[in-house]
Formats: structure tokens, sequence, C-alpha cells
């Protein structure tokens, strides 16, 4: 080739008509670069590049979709300020960026398989780029998170409804530990829901998907903490899709049943950017997923519907990363999917410890006042 790489077609290893190319870049008679891929037909490129396309346009979209919903939660929040308290998510949003930003940081290796056949110096310019790109990205989702929380709080509230308990509430150990055994409950029942979804289109629609080297846990610095991006996927789409969409759009229709299904689907289309065809299969499994999500999370509240969340996300990865192999692989994942259990007795104990009942709590000036008098 004009780049002094030299090219190796396999006539046996093949898939269909696609046939293994091995592509070996020497410098001054040293190995420098080898990649081996399957050249595929053109038919099926150009049907890749149509839907990549489409994608793009989905994917823009959903970031329209976003948006209106930062604006309308901005709005809420500036309209409702005397009854929100700001401080209600931050430690949860900062926990989100953390985790995202540190997954574009472990995706390094993606990315750069991105443009493995371009010159190194112009590939580092698109590998900082998209980085940077996603990374700000992160950070954009993590204030629309933090508005749709603030505001979402007071708005559920004004409705009476206590979807989110507070740490100062007595029974917060108790309905922290309640929220595992639902978790895992419901996540178990979604996961078997998805798995009969994909077997029905499969049968109707011939489901189909590719792989994306950038969602590969191959392509991670560290492979085995690829799940935690569940947990920042749990944290944010529940704050963003059911705990501000639902009743934002609850007040905008005048109905719960269409804001629950409409929250679903606008959660369907920020998905449609994985290589799952035809597209509308995944906005089939997403919606009609998104919406059992809101039925656990206004029945049983909004730490229920992270934990299944999370349960969901952590099983799924934990498994891609099992499938690496090696005993230390097989551990991080099951590390991984008893995380959600992990994380919440952790936090029943904490409360039980230093709640406002808790032995270890810090005493308040309002313990050392007088108790009033006996009613009469």
């Amino acid at each position: 080739t004009a780049d002094g790489s030299f090219l190796f077609a396999e006539e046996r290893p093949a898939v269909g008509e696609a046939r293994l190319t091995l592509s070996v870049r020497l410098d001054g008679g040293t190995i420098t670069a080898f990649e081996a891929y399957f050249s595929l037909p053109a038919d099926y490129v150009k049907r890749l590049e149509r839907r990549a396309e489409i994608q793009a346009k989905f994917g823009f979209l959903s970031m329209m979709m976003s948006a209106l919903l930062a604006a309308a939660a901005l709005y809420w929040a500036s309209a409702s300020r005397g009854a929100i308290d700001f401080r209600r998510g931050a430690a949860l949003v900062l926990l989100y960026v953390a985790l995202s930003v540190f997954q574009q940081v472990n995706s390094f290796p993606g990315y750069k398989s991105m443009y493995a056949g371009m010159a190194p110096e112009n590939a580092a310019g698109l590998i900082s780029f998209n980085m940077g790109f996603a990374i700000v990205f992160s950070l954009a989702t993590g204030l629309l998170m933090y508005l749709s929380l603030a505001s979402g709080d007071a708005a559920w509230r004004a409705a009476g409804l206590n979807l989110w308990p507070r740490w100062k509430e007595r029974d917060y150990g108790r309905r922290m530990k309640e929220a595992v055994v639902l978790g895992y409950a419901w996540g178990c029942f979604l996961l078997g829901l998805q798995s009969a979804i994909f077997w029905i289109l499969d049968r109707a629609a011939g489901i189909w998907s590719t792989n994306d080297p950038l969602y590969s846990p191959f392509n991670l610095l560290v492979p085995g903490l690829f799940p935690l991006m569940a947990w920042a996927a749990a944290l944010s789409e529940e704050a963003v899709y059911r705990f501000f969409a639902i009743r934002f759009l609850e007040r905008l229709f005048r109905s719960r049943a269409a804001a629950l299904v409409l929250s679903g689907m606008v959660w369907a289309v920020a998905h449609l950017g994985y290589p799952v065809y035809p597209l509308y299969t995944r906005f089939i499994e997403v919606t009609i997923l998104g919406i059992v999500f809101g039925l656990v999370f206004l029945r049983y509240g909004f730490i229920a519907a992270v934990f299944a969340h999370a349960v969901v996300d952590c099983t799924l990865m934990g498994l891609s990363v099992m499938s690496l192999g090696g005993p230390e692989h097989t551990l991080a994942g099951i590390l991984h999917m008893a995380s959600p259990a992990a994380a919440g007795l952790a936090i029943a104990f904490l409360h039980g410890r230093f709640g406002p009942q808790g032995p270890g709590r810090k005493p308040h000036p309002a313990d050392r006042l007088p108790s009033p008098p006996p009613a009469t």
C-alpha cells in the first residue's frame, strides 16, 4: 500500500462473503503495526453508513431533548426556589461525574482503536477531541442531573409524595435495605424481560448487532473496572428520565400514564446510538424497559429504581468482564454484581450508626434544650 503496509488476504477464514485480511506495517525492516480485520462486502458497508447517518440524527434529537429537560428543570428550580433544598443530590452528582470521567480515561485504548489506520500524529488530535467532548458531555449531564434532582424533589413533595427519603428521616436505613431487596427482585425481572423482548424481536424483525470497539471491555486500560459505568448510568438516568421527567411530563400532559410512556420513549431515543439494528427494535426494547423502571420508581421510590437499574447494568457488564477469562476477571465480575447489595447495606449500617438516632452521631445544640412541658 502507499504507506508501506503489506496486506495479506486469507481465503479460508471467512464469515459469509467477508474475508480475513491481515495488515502489517514495516519501518526499517521492523514491524511497527499489525491489524487483523474482515474486509466487508460493499453492500453491507453501505447499509452501515446509512444507519450511521440515521443514528447521528437521533443523537442530535436526543441532545435537543436533554437540553429541553435541562431548561424545564432550570425554570422549575427558579420558580420554586423557596421550596427547594439545593444541597439535595450534590453528592450523587459528584459521584456520577467522577465515575463518568474515569470511564472516558479508562476507554483510551478504545478511542485509539477508532483511528488505528491513521498516522499517529493525525490520530492523536482526533482522540483528544473525542475524549474531551465526552468529558464535557459528562459535565453537562451532571448539571442536568443536579437540576433534575433538586427540582424533582420539590415537585414530588409538593404533590404529597416522598419518593426520595432524606438521611435525617428515622426510617431511612430501613428503606435503604428494602430498596436493595426490591432492586435485585426487579433487576432480575427486567433481565428476563429483556431476554424475552430480544427473543420476540429476533423472530419478528431479525434483530442483529455489530461490534463497537469503544464499548468493548477489551479496549480498556483496566477492564475489571468497566462495570463502574453501570452506577453512572443508573444514577444519572433514573434522576433525569424518571425522577424529573415523569413529574414534568405529568404536569405538562395532565396524565401520569402518558408521562410514564413518554419518559420511556425519550429515554429510548437516548439509547439509539448503540449498534443494534434495525433501529426501531432498540427503541421498542428500551421503551418497554423504561416503562417498567418508571413503574418501579412510582411504586417504590427513587432509590429502589436506582438499585434495579444498577443490578441490570452491573450484571450485564459484570458478565462482559467475566468473559475476558482469568480468575481476576471472574472475581471482578462477581464483585460488581454484588456491589448494589454492598452499597445499600453499607449506607443502611452508617445510618444506623450515625443517623438521627445512631449512637455515633454528633450531638446537636438542640439536644441540650430543655424538653417542653407535658401537654395538659
